[in-house]
């Protein structure tokens, strides 16, 4: 394994644990990761429900992951971009006849 493939799990490893530690219910949460040649974008999609424990009261959970994510993504000569979504809801089909 290169040094940045190590770096890049080190940041997949911190993001899903520091997450999964401050929600409720971490087995809702979809990642998408869109990997570039030096970039790397996190999409974190948490439930409405938990929302709120996601970001923080004033934003300091979601800034903190935020601080720690890029850090660790610039150790490893990555510019990293991590954004904490709500989760869409599934709509229900509608009885229009």
């Amino acid at each position: 394994m290169t040094q940045k493939e190590l770096g890049i799990e080190e940041l997949d490893r911190f993001i899903k644990t520091t997450i999964a530690g401050i929600l409720d219910h971490p087995e809702d949460v979809e990642y998408e990761v869109i990997r570039g040649e030096q970039t790397i974008v996190y999409e974190i999609r948490v439930p409405k429900s938990e929302i709120g424990r996601a970001i923080g009261k004033n934003g300091k959970h979601a800034r903190s992951i935020i601080i720690l994510g890029v850090a660790i993504g610039a150790k490893h000569k990555y510019r990293t971009t991590i954004n904490i979504l709500e989760k869409p809801t599934a709509e229900k089909p509608s009885d229009v006849t």
